[in-house]
């Protein structure tokens, strides 16, 4: 596989990994868009209203969810700071689209942990580059799991869309 290709496939796999990230974020999971259904702001970073167990979990799992951010950007080569960056803007601009859209709670902690993931993301690719010498070999492995993995949530996402017929 040239270079070329090598790029344009990590770049659909990165516009595929964008497109399930508004899904989650946007959309929550559905194939509709409930717009106006719930508008909020909480500028106070990890405040929560309601005492639950379940905040630990949502802020792993914002984090988690953009590590592939971060990696993905590393394997396009893109410099740590400007990954990072990168992942902050689009944090942004997800949590304002939940505010206007009325979709979801504009959260500066949301904002904090997204970050953090790109910032995971971006740390481990580079560990892994120290780790691994071989640095083509070890793009062409994360590009094989990055495809497995899409390939494994498209499917999660047609078994989601079936059993809510």
């Amino acid at each position: 596989m040239t270079e070329k290709n090598k790029k344009t496939f990590t770049i659909i796999l990165l516009s595929v990994y964008l497109l399930v990230l508004i899904w989650i974020i946007l959309f929550k999971l559905d194939f509709r868009l409930n717009i106006g259904y719930l508008r909020g702001i909480n500028l106070i970073p990890f405040h929560y209203d309601i005492e639950t167990s379940g905040h630990f979990a949502e802020v792993r799992d914002n984090v988690l969810i953009f590590v592939p951010l971060g990696l993905y950007l590393g394997l396009l080569g893109v410099k740590p700071l400007t990954s990072i960056l990168s992942g902050f803007c689009l944090s942004a601009v997800l949590e304002l689209l939940q505010y206007v859209l009325g979709v979801g709670v504009t959260d500066i902690t949301d904002l904090i942990t997204n970050t953090a993931g790109t910032a995971l993301g971006v740390l481990i690719f580079a560990l892994l580059t120290q780790i691994f010498k071989n640095r083509s070999r070890l793009e062409s492995v994360l590009r094989i799991i990055a495809a497995a993995a899409t390939l494994l949530f498209l499917i999660f996402a047609v078994i989601v869309l079936v059993l809510n017929e």
